[in-house]
């Protein structure tokens, strides 16, 4: 004998002579159906909103990034003989991007590597102020860091959340959320 989970049923057969009217018994009725489609759409919802956004991965990375080559060029000049730049401009294509250049015999070229490509802001993310040793309202510029270390301060705007990389008198680049 089956068990639903409305009771017991019996195997609806019409060549044992029963009436047809024993296989309404047997099975789920609708609203059990529909209950249970509902607890599957609410954790599945659960699962979608627990998921993180890939939006705002790829916006935290290119953060992460920028604050990365504002350092290394700060390190580098530090390290080297020779003065290095973090330049913030236009990529092709008109997005906002940042690279590293090197001083070559008084001549400013891109570094070696992928730290001398343009890495450019994804969508969501924008240029919102740059500080450049007392300067503001650029939309570009080029920060030097030889002997003695640049002060500047990069905004940039997540869509309501705001960031600072800031160039400190110490050498030190902090990368702070502002307020």
């Amino acid at each position: 004998m089956r068990t639903s989970a409305t009771g017991r049923c019996d195997r609806p057969t019409v060549f044992c002579g029963r009436p047809r009217s024993t296989a309404k018994n047997c099975g789920f009725t609708l609203i059990e159906i529909l209950v249970a489609l509902v607890i599957v759409g609410v954790l599945a919802g659960g699962v979608a909103l627990a998921m993180p956004d890939p939006a705002a991965a790829e916006r935290s990375a290119a953060l992460r990034d920028w604050h990365r080559q504002a350092d290394l060029a700060a390190r580098r000049a530090l390290a080297g003989a020779r003065p290095w730049a973090w330049e913030i401009g236009q990529a092709p294509g008109n997005l906002t991007a940042a690279r590293l250049l090197v001083d070559e015999n008084g001549q400013w070229r891109p570094a070696a590597g992928a730290d001398g490509h343009w890495r450019p802001l994804p969508a969501g993310l924008r240029l919102s102020t740059l500080d450049i040793e007392g300067q503001t309202g650029m939309t570009g510029g080029r920060i030097v860091f030889a002997a003695i270390p640049p002060l500047f301060a990069v905004d940039l705007d997540d869509g309501g959340k705001r960031w600072r990389i800031a160039g400190r008198p110490s050498g030190a680049i902090a990368m702070e959320r502002l307020p």
